[in-house]
């Protein structure tokens, strides 16, 4: 090989190398990061009663920051029907103010329904479950309209009731039209790996990290590493 040649290959060696640093880089930049946590306590009827019928509630907290700023708060009651042992449909409602780091507080009022289907699967239990969502969020001049799909596996690793489990699940979320507060495909991605055990002859209590992926369509994207905490209690 000449020397010229050479150069010219440590050249573009060179140029690769530098354009590959400046992409991350720029990628990076692009990302905001933050620490937050999360709670949420459940309340629902427990299955295999003689009604098909079922009811739901949930009270959800998240801050950022750590947990020096309060970010959010989900309020979401819901009823549901049985369509088989393994399946239900839902339809429900949220209330999910947000209270942003300036400016006044921002209301959202949602309609949901979803499936919801389980069944055993790698030696513990698998649920599917999809849902479509109707936003009225303040300042908005439409309804916006998101999908959501959710994947959980739960696996046992000690035995008895109040045993010990492996908990992974994700969700995608997709907008499905735009708005002035939102643009349409992907919104953002929510994976969560934890441990649950029993709290009670009917309740859990979860616990683990969740990393949340969110799109930032109107500015930079955002990446939270959030400790996400669940009490569940059934009735």
């Amino acid at each position: 090989m000449s020397r010229r040649r050479r150069r010219r290959g440590w050249g573009a060696a060179l140029l690769t190398l530098v354009a590959t640093l400046t992409l991350e880089g720029t990628l990076q930049a692009q990302t905001v990061s933050d620490g937050r946590v999360w709670w949420n306590v459940t309340a629902q009827e427990r299955s295999g009663t003689t009604s098909p019928w079922r009811w739901y509630f949930e009270l959800q907290g998240r801050t950022r920051d750590g947990a020096s700023d309060m970010d959010q708060l989900l309020v979401r009651p819901a009823i549901g029907r049985d369509v088989s042992a393994r399946s239900s449909l839902w339809v429900g409602y949220g209330y999910t103010p947000s209270f942003p780091e300036s400016g006044p507080t921002v209301g959202e009022n949602r309609l949901w329904q979803q499936y919801l289907w389980t069944r055993p699967a790698f030696g513990g239990a698998f649920q599917w479950r999809s849902r479509l969502e109707q936003r009225w969020i303040d300042g908005n001049e439409r309804t916006a309209w998101r999908v959501r799909q959710f994947v959980r596996l739960t696996r046992g690793l000690t035995g008895g009731s109040g045993g010990v489990a492996l908990v992974a699940w994700d969700e995608l979320f997709i907008h499905l039209n735009d708005t002035v507060r939102t643009s349409s495909g992907f919104d953002q991605n929510r994976v969560f790996v934890g441990l649950g055990v029993g709290a009670g002859p009917r309740a859990r209590f979860e616990v683990g990290y969740l990393n949340q992926m969110i799109d930032g369509a109107r500015g930079p994207d955002r990446r939270n590493h959030v400790l996400l905490g669940f009490l569940n209690a059934a009735f």
